[in-house]
């Protein structure tokens, strides 16, 4: 066998397998690519991600093995005459095509395997140190797809053994099973294989990410419409490429080195047994106690994070901070100690019987479910389910919070100007009644905006919080705002009586009349905590994709 040194070196020297491997780089991109652009018209980007993760490597298989047969690596075999190597290719391709397609399909269930197996404990320990506002919805939705891709190249090291012995002439059937067996047979070399991928993977992430911050630098120096943004994409492309080349010429010649059929035989010029391919010997080496105890032992590490990740079993940090003593940190305390924990949250208006429920919300941080009710329509979100009268199976509860929980009616939690109005029996009351303020902190809005010249005939935002829970427990907010009459001074009509009319304006002592210019709202709101949301009747039982996002989302 020859030294990793050794294989480097002639891996550089075989240009033709080294071109080959470049070649087929390239176009397995440009199929992906093109394949994402016919189906772009007709599916979303989440369709997009799944096609050009599950579509096999026909390409790269076929490419790479019709030269396999004529890679040196160490035998000095004369090769065949050309005429006599095509027949014996075309023989290969049905063996070839089933392993670039059932081969890849198995490598993509075993690559999400894992995918999970891996990415589970990180995301617990990274939920554990409280940096779970990283999962963002996109990195949620899209970074499955690349950790499942991440998952099937490494496990793409099994059938590609299969795939350089068949090119080295051996049966499918023998080829197969050789290439099941050799995690175990010979975890060494499958480990240094699985080394290598990871080091393509990580300098193929670090040149996306080098273009990425490139092109958003391109971008924000308002150079995107020249050609310094193609050249970028086209030089980013390029190292991805020649070095997927690289690594799959590498990858082919050690298979061939250590597993393929020249491999099978020893130092000493007799057959391994490990790896005699036909014949009852062959069948009766490989080694089904440690294939099956390896298979176990994958089994349970899978089962084990799947029902972690279905259960939502994770570190959820919902302890409130301490309240301060300025009030409007304080109210924002409260606030931001109401979105940590599970609770309902309820916004009325008053109506001619009584209150009317507006809008309403439950949420559940420990099984992230939230539930909402806005005019009649309810709405229901999990990880694994998007309800708003329409059923889609997306991870619809990181989408909704990814920007904050979507509460509707409540101040700011930067609004300024609270007072502490009372505090007895573990409630304290914040108020404010300046309705500049009052309508700033709940509008966002300046009052002057919404009417030229305000006269206010009431105005209070009162909010309490439990001190107990450092939660907020209710709230009011009352303004009633009218449209001035024009009168800006009383002494302009020191000399008219109550029922003189002038052509500076109406009756000086007169009610204002509120007409289309005035601003009356009332809203109560009402917060409870520990919640449960439940799933809604209508939904049914969970569909398959429900299961993929709630299995995947953690």
């Amino acid at each position: 066998m020859l030294a990793l040194r050794q294989l480097s070196r002639s891996v550089v020297a075989t240009d033709r397998l080294l071109a080959v491997a470049i070649v087929v780089t390239l176009l397995e991109g440009l199929v992906r690519l093109g394949l994402a652009l016919a189906l772009e018209p007709y599916f979303g980007d989440i369709w997009l991600s799944i096609a050009v993760v599950a579509w096999p490597p026909v390409v790269a298989v076929i490419g790479l093995t019709a030269i396999v047969s004529t890679t040196r690596t160490g035998d000095d075999d004369r090769p065949r005459e050309w005429g006599e190597h095509v027949a014996a290719f075309a023989r290969k391709l049905p063996a070839l095509t089933a392993i670039a397609t059932v081969g890849h399909w198995v490598t993509v269930v075993v690559g999400a395997a894992v995918f999970l197996v891996i990415d589970t404990p990180l995301r617990y320990t990274l939920y554990w140190l409280g940096y779970d506002g990283l999962f963002t919805f996109h990195v949620a939705v899209y970074g499955t797809f690349v950790g499942i891709a991440v998952g099937t190249l490494l496990t793409w090291v099994v059938p590609g053994i299969a795939v350089v012995r068949v090119g080295g002439g051996e049966r499918a059937r023998t080829a197969a099973v050789a290439a099941i067996t050799a995690p175990v047979a010979r975890p060494r070399s499958v480990a240094t294989l699985i080394g290598a991928t990871l080091a393509f993977v990580g300098l193929a992430a670090g040149v996306t990410l080098a273009v990425a911050r490139a092109v958003r630098w391109i971008d924000a120096a308002g150079l995107a419409d020249g050609p310094v943004l193609a050249v970028s994409l086209a030089v980013g492309g390029l190292v991805l490429v020649f070095a997927g080349g690289y690594w799959l010429a590498w990858t082919i010649v050690f298979v061939g080195d250590r597993f393929g059929t020249r491999a099978s035989k020893s130092s000493n010029g007799t057959k391994d047994a490990r790896w005699a391919h036909g014949g009852d010997h062959g069948r009766r080496s490989v080694p089904v106690a440690r294939l099956a105890l390896a298979c176990l032992l994958v089994t349970a590490l899978v089962g084990t994070a799947g029902a972690v990740r279905t259960n939502e079993i994770r570190p959820v940090d919902s302890s409130p901070e301490p309240l301060p003593d300025d009030p409007d940190e304080l109210y924002a305390t409260a606030l931001e100690n109401t979105d940590r924990t599970s609770h309902e949250f309820r916004w009325y208006q008053p109506a001619e019987n009584g209150d009317e429920l507006a809008y309403e919300f439950e949420l559940d941080r420990e099984d992230r479910r939230l539930w909402v009710s806005l005019e009649g329509l309810d709405q229901y979100y999990t990880t694994g389910v998007f309800y708003n009268g329409h059923r889609a199976p997306l991870p619809g509860y990181v989408l909704m919070t990814e920007e904050g929980i979507p509460r509707l009616g409540e101040p700011s939690r930067d609004a300024e100007g609270w007072t502490v109005a009372s505090e007895d029996d573990g409630e304290l009351t914040l108020e404010m009644t300046d309705p500049h303020a009052v309508y700033n902190a709940q509008t966002g809005q300046d009052l002057e905006d919404l009417v030229d010249d305000p006269e206010v005939h009431e105005s209070r935002l009162r909010m309490t919080v439990d001190t107990d829970t450092g939660t907020l427990a209710g709230g009011e907010y009352r303004l009633h705002v009218s449209e001035s009459d024009g009168v800006s001074d009383e002494s302009d009509f020191e000399d008219v009586g109550d029922d003189d009319r002038t052509a500076d304006g109406p009756d000086a002592t007169a009610t204002p009349d509120d007409g289309d210019d005035a601003y009356d709202v009332y809203h109560v709101y009402e917060y409870e905590t520990g919640s449960e949301v439940d799933r809604p009747d209508e939904l049914g039982s969970a569909g398959v994709g429900e299961w993929f996002w709630r299995l995947f989302v953690y």
